[in-house]
């Protein structure tokens, strides 16, 4: 593989490998590789949601401490390589092409044994270990969670400091049907004496999570025992709020991603970093904490497209990103007249996902596809929405609706609001 296009090709030609929960081919690529995931610093992120907008806090915030750091996220919005950054600049071409060239081989090798070949995510995963010990170096890496935990190739990591946000019905076709399975899962990504922070509020999910600490004598610390977010305020740009830890009290912080939610995301992360700061003796003050969390971006989640009509543009993709989109709606604009225009992928259920947004009567509802192999046919979703299979063209059917106070909102899987959100700015 000598260019970009090739090492691409190589990768999709992994994809219709699918999902295959497991860490044994991530295991053996890293022995084959001499186990760079041992000489990374790393905190692992998972939850249901707001993971990525977690991870994207506590990059800000060590960011702005000084710190040299490594994520690693899934999906991309912008572009591919965007999935393994440092300090929020891609993997450049031709260290992604030395990344590849030394994983190969050993991918090439797994096809012959009992496991089979490796996903394009197990293939990445290793890809971004590889990158961050020999070439990068950062100070830390962040990992996001791809799915669940327990068995997420991510989960070969061996960090400092594990993160739960959440746990929400999503995935049920892999994670199981009840919220108990579902937080088990989350929770396999807690390692023996590794502390664990979460802000999981489901009283049966947070039971789960406890027991697992408890169990794997990891040190616990939950939103509500052990830190709070005080006088959170939301406006349409943001938010303001103080947190209380059991190290310190940060006052007045302000983000600038959008959403009640985003509130609790920043509790969580200045969470995070307050234990990195007394426990692993970061030198995080302050100041460079604000700062972090205020230069914050995450883009495709709330994010402002245009004034008027107003565009917006969320990556919610499951029951509880659905009614935090729609509560935000609720708050921030309660008299504007809604147009939704909304794709999404095959294993949700539209009935169930959308009946948030549907409750605030939308003027126009819109389903539609994008450029996805796990993307929904809209014409086969027992739902009543008008149908179009070229959103482009259902977009501009709502700007002909639309007047200059509305609301139009792009909803759905983060594929999708890639897709779109790409076309918007020329990209």
């Amino acid at each position: 593989m000598d260019t970009f296009a090739e090492v691409m090709a190589w990768l999709k030609n992994h994809r219709p490998f699918g999902i295959k929960p497991g860490l044994e081919r991530v295991e053996h690529l890293l022995e084959a590789l001499g186990h760079p995931e041992r000489r990374l610093l790393s905190v692992h992120i998972g939850g249901t949601n707001g993971k990525g907008s977690t991870l994207t806090y506590v990059q800000s915030i060590l960011q702005a401490s000084g710190f040299r750091v490594g994520t690693f996220t899934s999906p991309y919005i912008i572009q591919f390589e965007e999935r393994i950054s440092v300090n929020g600049t891609p993997i450049p071409q031709e260290d992604f092409i030395s990344a590849a060239r030394a994983v190969a081989p050993h991918a090439a090798s797994l096809e012959k044994t009992e496991w089979g070949p490796p996903t394009e995510f197990e293939i990445l995963t290793v890809i971004a270990n590889w990158y961050f010990a020999k070439i990068a170096v950062p100070d830390i890496v962040l990992w996001e969670v791809g799915l669940g935990g327990r068995l997420d190739s991510t989960n070969v990591i061996q960090p400092i400091l594990s993160a739960i946000t959440n746990v929400g019905k999503d995935h049920m076709h892999i994670l199981g049907s009840e919220i108990t399975d579902i937080a088990k899962e989350k929770a396999g990504i807690i390692k023996p004496a590794v502390p664990v922070i979460t802000a999981s509020r489901d009283s049966e999910a947070s039971a789960v999570i406890r027991a697992c600490a408890r169990e794997m004598h990891a040190p616990y610390y939950a939103f509500h025992e052990h830190f709070e977010l005080i006088d959170g305020s939301m406006d349409e740009d943001g938010g303001t709020f103080s947190v209380g830890t059991p190290f310190h009290r940060y006052k007045d912080l302000r983000v600038f991603l959008r959403g009640e939610h985003q509130l609790e995301n920043g509790a969580l992360a200045v969470m995070i970093a307050d234990y990195l700061r007394v426990y692993r003796s970061f030198p995080i003050d302050e100041q460079s904490l604000a700062e972090g969390l205020a230069n914050a971006y995450w883009p495709g989640r709330l994010e402002k497209m245009q004034k008027s009509p107003l565009v917006l543009m969320d990556g919610a993709h499951n029951p509880e990103g659905v009614e935090r989109l729609a509560r935000y709606l609720a708050e921030v604009y309660p008299d504007r007249t809604l147009h939704i225009l909304t794709a999404f992928t095959v294993e949700k259920d539209p009935s169930t996902m959308f009946a948030p947004l549907l409750s605030l009567h939308p003027e126009s509802f819109i389903m539609t596809t994008f450029s996805h192999p796990r993307a929904t046919d809209p014409a086969q979703v027992s739902l009543d929405a008008e149908v179009f299979y070229d959103w482009k063209n259902g977009y501009r059917e709502l700007t002909r609706r639309a007047s200059a106070n509305d609301v139009i909102l792009f909803a759905g899987s983060l594929y999708f609001i890639s897709e779109v959100r790409r076309n918007f700015l020329g990209e």
